[in-house]
């Protein structure tokens, strides 16, 4: 069984074909793993009725993006016009000849999270992604540009999804009643013309 403190908000990667145990190639893995070796993926959490199994979204290059789909920026790329910006954690720093440095995590520049699309996948098939100081790379928890608003904002987009849809539905009930009633009525004009 999988931690979820252990593996939430980390960066993964992948692993090779030669490192992946053939047991774990299973015909729907072999479906999107594909996908997967293109990008590395953020992981959600854990599944819970599948052990060993992770929720995990790509991250892309701004070269890679496809029309139609939707993605927030990682930090450091601009947020121009989304409504967040994902933000990895930065490690501790370190003393170098009595200098405090600073250790700051970063990806590629121009490099999204794409958010309408998950994945549940074995944690058996990833590696976690470090940064030139050996540390893992992940996003921030809590707070600004974290998983939890991540979360959040994945949450209240889904809802007003649902919402649309059914003000959608409910449009298109009231139209179909109209039309019934149109079409009442003209059977009730027809009736009255015949009987005339």
């Amino acid at each position: 069984m999988i931690d979820p403190g252990q593996v939430e908000g980390k960066i993964y990667r992948c692993k090779f074909w030669g490192d992946i145990d053939e047991k774990l190639m299973t015909e729907e893995i072999r479906g999107y793993i594909y996908r997967l070796r293109q990008a590395h993926v953020l992981c959600l959490g854990d599944v819970r009725d599948r052990e060993d199994f992770v929720k995990v979204m790509t991250i892309k290059a701004s070269w890679e993006l496809e029309e139609n789909q939707e993605y927030l920026p990682l930090l450091p790329t601009p947020k121009d016009s989304y409504p967040i910006r994902i933000r990895l954690r930065n490690k501790l720093g370190c003393y170098d000849y009595t200098h405090w440095v600073r250790r700051y995590a970063h990806l590629a520049p121009q490099t999204y999270l794409r958010i309408d699309e998950t994945y549940e996948v074995s944690i058996l098939l990833l590696e976690e992604l470090v940064d030139q100081y050996g540390c893992a790379m992940q996003i921030k928890a809590r707070h600004h540009g974290g998983l939890a608003e991540l979360r959040d904002y994945v949450r209240r987009r889904d809802q007003a999804r649902v919402s649309e849809s059914v003000g959608q539905r409910a449009r298109q009930d009231q139209e179909r009643e109209e039309i019934f009633i149109k079409a009442m009525d003209a059977i009730e004009t027809l009736s009255v013309i015949q009987e005339n």
